[in-house]
């Protein structure tokens, strides 16, 4: 990805007071000089996961579990892309507990019988 694809991304929903943390994409530099933010860059090769308080576990899990998500989805059309990113966000990212909860609010709550 160039790092012009990358700030256009990035940009319309980071802060400047954020730390992009990466791999040693090449890209990462020049978007996070765009960007104005500071970066932290990780050599995986080398076994480099936590500096400090950073950690790059955390992006890789969370992409993990996109991927995971989508696959079900046998491909996805990049119009819809926002939705499917609402529904990882609303569903793929919760915990058991509340999507009881999300579906007893949208459904006829009497017609739901949950099993512990």
């Amino acid at each position: 990805m160039s790092a012009a694809a990358l700030k256009g991304a990035l940009g319309p929903v980071v802060e400047t007071d954020i730390v992009l943390v990466s791999d040693g994409a090449a890209s990462s530099p020049p978007c996070a000089a765009a960007l104005g933010v500071r970066r932290e860059a990780f050599n995986l090769a080398a076994g480099e996961r936590v500096r400090d308080a950073f950690h790059i576990q955390t992006v890789n899990s969370r992409h993990g579990q996109l991927k995971g998500f989508l696959r079900d989805f046998r491909g996805v059309a990049t119009k819809y892309l926002d939705s499917y990113l609402r529904g990882f966000h609303l569903i793929g990212l919760a915990e058991p507990a509340f999507l009881r909860g999300f579906l007893g609010a949208t459904m006829n709550s009497q017609s739901i019988r949950f099993a512990n």
